[in-house]
């Protein structure tokens, strides 16, 4: 008899008035979460600061080792499109988008933990540009995957090759002391 006297006290309406709120709260917070910014909810705000502030540095600075087009791949990053920036090189995620001090990219133009570009500090207008777009989200606007990306895979394993000059397929000879 207890027990129902309480819950007649609380009104119905009320309490799923409270939960549909909660919920609505809820499903927003989780939208804001999973955003990601690409082109499909790009402002044309972040296109412009990305296309006129940010590939400009990137294609000045760190393309010619850090590309599809590079003569030679260094550290296996590629710095020409986000999923390289997202996945990295030899040494991990490049970029953590929100979180500057704990992005790669940021520490190294910094020259806090490795020193690029290699040639020289960049001026500091030119990281905190860096700082600020990797604190926006490091928005990239979405294009198509650059067609010769062949050019950086490495070279097919050929095993007569090695045999002939590989010091492990070479006949084991009695050396003069």
């Amino acid at each position: 008899m207890r027990s129902e006297v309480i819950t007649n006290q609380i009104p119905r309406t009320h309490f799923f008035g409270k939960l549909s709120a909660a919920l609505v709260f809820a499903s927003i917070l989780v939208a804001m979460e999973s955003r990601d910014l690409h082109a499909d909810d790009a402002r044309p705000a972040e296109i412009e600061f990305f296309e006129k502030n940010v590939r400009p540095i990137l294609a000045e600075h760190c393309y010619e080792c850090h590309s599809a087009k590079a003569k030679k791949l260094k550290a296996e990053l590629l710095l020409d499109r986000r999923a390289g920036l997202l996945k990295g090189g030899e040494s991990g995620p490049s970029i953590v988008p929100g979180r500057p001090d704990e992005s790669l990219l940021v520490e190294a133009v910094r020259y806090e933990s490795y020193e690029m570009p290699p040639r020289g500090k960049l001026p500091q207008q030119k990281i905190d540009v860096l700082v600020e777009w990797v604190r926006r989200g490091a928005f990239w606007p979405d294009e198509p995957e650059p067609e010769d990306v062949s050019a950086n895979k490495p070279e097919e394993f050929n095993l007569h090759q090695r045999k002939q000059s590989h010091w492990a397929w070479q006949p084991v000879q009695d050396p003069e002391l």
